[in-house]
């Protein structure tokens, strides 16, 4: 977390000396002749910059970037801080950040329009894009454009988050979608077409992004409110009635793995003595250890109460190791109830698809079972 902390003002240091080398090159004499490129390229970057959608992430796709990205392409690297500060201005004064995230916005931007930029720079010297010979310098800049940019992301949500750097990373690829591909490559298209026909290009790209915007930023609802359907919302791990939609997938698509029945010993007897607001804490504390320890591939539900059921798919030859997993699962949520001064156990009913049956549903009922047997086996 201290590294991060470095990082943070760092780029913020950062942000403010890139304008000021941009502002001084823009002085320049030799560069006079991108006043104009400069300013239609910040007017539209500002026109479009209020837009916003909230990634998987947690980071923020904007449409206006793809004018940053153009004028990556367009301009000499120095001066792209100059396409993209006004906008950013507005949009973080509009967010009622703190003073030092105005300079930490603009190093984060700047910081990705440098890299690309310059890559494109250093193997492209013609002023102007020509393909199909630049396209593939053109797409590497693109890539590296983006991967500091979701990289600089990720470490400002871990630090505000205090969260872990590397699980942040690994969501990267989760932000991923056709609507960003969409408006990362109408970026280089501009760019493009802007050496082409001039300004005029982007009276075509700004409709297009605005229509990006709008069809990404209808599927995040959807997907929210999808999400919201199927989780529970005290633990935020999968519902019954994601339980029920999983198990008809699975008569569709079946898949070798094994389910955990799991049943928190006594919680009745913690809700009576400790009161109902700890009982909910128990049971969030529970889940996230849970979901915080299995795969992607894995699946947790709160079937009711204090009853979870763990789905682990794997191959006939894992079984060993699966069982190992839940072994160390099942410790996992012991240590964390003896953190929170309770002193209980969990009765744990387990079933493998294909030993114990093939159907799912008789798998839930064999586990079921089984957890009830080592429930009533235990002594009070």
């Amino acid at each position: 977390m201290r590294l991060l902390y470095v990082a943070k003002y760092v780029l913020s240091f950062f942000g403010i000396v890139s304008i000021i080398i941009a502002v001084l090159t823009l002085l320049n004499p030799q560069f006079r002749s991108n006043w104009i490129d400069v300013l239609i390229l910040a007017i539209s970057f500002t026109a479009v910059a209020k837009l916003s959608v909230i990634l998987p992430s947690g980071s923020n796709l904007r449409p206006a970037m793809a004018i940053a990205i153009a004028g990556m392409y367009i301009l000499p690297p120095q001066l792209t801080p100059l396409v993209v500060l006004v906008g950013l201005l507005i949009i973080t004064a509009l967010g009622r950040k703190p003073f030092l995230a105005y300079p930490l916005t603009i190093g984060h931007v700047s910081a990705s329009l440098y890299i690309g930029g310059f890559f494109f720079r250093y193997f492209v010297r013609s002023e102007t894009i020509s393909l199909p010979l630049m396209l593939p310098y053109a797409v590497v800049a693109l890539f590296l454009y983006f991967m500091v940019s979701r990289t600089i992301s990720c470490m400002i949500i871990s630090y505000n988050n205090n969260s872990s750097f590397k699980k942040q990373l690994a969501k990267i690829f989760h932000d991923i979608n056709w609507g960003y591909c969409n408006t990362y490559s109408t970026g280089l298209i501009t760019a493009i077409l802007y050496e082409a026909k001039g300004p005029w290009s982007l009276l075509l790209s700004l409709p297009l992004l605005v229509g990006t915007f709008k069809s990404v930023s209808y599927y995040s609802r959807n997907h929210i409110l999808q999400k919201a359907v199927s989780t529970d919302a005290l633990t935020e791990v999968e519902n019954r009635a994601a339980l029920e939609s999983f198990t008809v997938y699975m008569q569709m698509h079946p898949l070798n793995g094994t389910a955990v029945m799991i049943d928190l010993d006594n919680f009745k007897k913690v809700n009576d003595e400790m009161g109902h607001a700890f009982g909910d804490t128990l049971l969030r504390q529970v889940a996230l250890v849970l979901k915080q320890n299995i795969r992607d591939l894995d699946h947790v539900f709160r079937f009711g109460g204090d009853e979870f059921v763990l789905f682990l798919p794997h191959g006939p030859e894992d079984i060993e190791s699966i069982q190992e997993r839940i072994t160390n699962l099942i410790n996992l949520v012991y240590v964390e109830c003896y953190k929170l001064g309770v002193s209980t156990q969990a009765s744990v009913g387990i079933a493998t698809i294909p030993n114990d049956t093939c159907d799912f549903k008789t798998l839930l009922a064999i586990a079921d079972e089984r957890m009830y047997i080592a429930k009533s086996e235990r002594p009070n």
